[in-house]
């Protein structure tokens, strides 16, 4: 898929808990358990004044996610370092260390399961 906004679907129903891909054609929902995504010329992106409200308390409401050229459905062959993001224990994406990587450009980001990895 060219183009495309990947995030984790946190909203209840039938997609809850899913990776949801938009692109050009649509969307496209995912599960983690049976796929794992390749994603070229990614960057983090962060609402950061609802990620701070989130973690000052607030109900979770969409604040993250990652814009790349292409996503592609893989097999996995390489974990690297894992990137994450939970808004209620910091309001950034982190890298393991928890610095602060909101913005970050990446060749590539893998996901295994619920988790991302550079």
């Amino acid at each position: 898929m060219k183009k495309a906004k990947v995030r984790f679907n946190l909203g209840r129903g039938k997609n809850y808990l899913k990776w949801k891909i938009e692109h050009s054609e649509g969307v496209v929902y995912l599960s983690p358990d049976e796929v794992n995504l390749k994603m070229t010329n990614a960057r983090l992106r962060n609402r950061k004044s609802t990620a701070d409200k989130i973690k000052n308390g607030a109900n979770k409401a969409v604040c993250s996610w990652i814009l790349c050229d292409e996503c592609d459905v893989v097999k996995l062959q390489y974990f690297g370092e894992q990137v994450r993001y939970n808004p209620r224990i910091n309001p950034f994406w982190m890298d393991e260390n928890e610095n602060n990587i909101d913005g970050t450009s990446y060749d590539v980001l893998y996901t295994n399961g619920r988790k991302i990895y550079k």
